[in-house]
């Protein structure tokens, strides 16, 4: 048994459907008037550029707008969450170039205290290097004979 509509599926279907399926029945109608050579509405050879860009525009760039509005959207969000965190790690490795400038200054400042405690220490045993040096050339010399 087929149910009769309610006033609510009556009440939807002429506040919604009716005014969409009236919108996509007449636009073309419109197109197709406005197109036709023998029509009284007729805009003459110079109006198909105009209809044709109406319809890219209805047909081709309104629904690729709608279908990338969200991907853009989404990738302005990301691009604002990535400058948040930017903005927040920048203290940060502020502090940690701070402690390696420091820690390089330091590691500089013990290197060239090491280097004059070795040259210290050489220029004190320069004698016994002078000493043992003399012992080596008279060996070489024996070696060579």
């Amino acid at each position: 048994m087929v149910e009769k509509p309610t006033n609510q599926q009556k009440t939807r279907f002429s506040v919604v459907i009716l005014p969409i399926l009236l919108v996509a029945i007449a636009i073309p109608v419109i197109l197709l008037l406005l197109a036709a050579g023998s029509s009284p509405f007729s805009i003459g050879r110079g109006g198909i550029s105009i209809i044709s860009s109406v319809i890219t525009i209805c047909c081709f760039l309104i629904p690729l707008l709608l279908c990338f509005a969200p991907l853009y959207l989404l990738l302005m969000a990301a691009i604002y969450g990535i400058n948040k965190l930017e903005q927040g790690s920048e203290t940060q490795l502020a502090r940690v170039q701070r402690q390696t400038k420091n820690l390089a200054e330091k590691t500089a400042a013990i290197g060239e205290a090491i280097a004059q405690k070795s040259i210290g220490i050489s220029s004190r045993f320069a004698y016994f290097n002078r000493l043992f040096n003399a012992f080596e050339e008279k060996i070489d010399e024996r070696n060579q004979e």
